[in-house]
């Protein structure tokens, strides 16, 4: 899960142009989640249904873990 978060956050960094995703924010959370909204909506217009249920298993991988984690 965690190389595939790192490449994830290379892939955006990558699209966006931007040195660092968290410079500025508050809260990372909310930063993955708008990273998975972009990526699946990337998807959607690929109409590539395989990797937007990826996307999505991640995601429900990592609210569960953020979940867990502020327990």
């Amino acid at each position: 899960m965690g190389s595939f978060l790192l490449r994830l956050h290379a892939a955006v960094l990558a699209l966006t142009g931007k040195d660092s995703l968290l410079h500025g924010q508050a809260d990372p959370f909310a930063t993955v989640q708008g990273v998975f909204d972009a990526l699946e909506h990337r998807a959607t217009e690929r109409r590539d249904m395989n990797a937007v249920g990826k996307l999505k298993a991640a995601r429900n991988i990592v609210t569960r873990e953020c979940l867990r984690g502020a327990r």
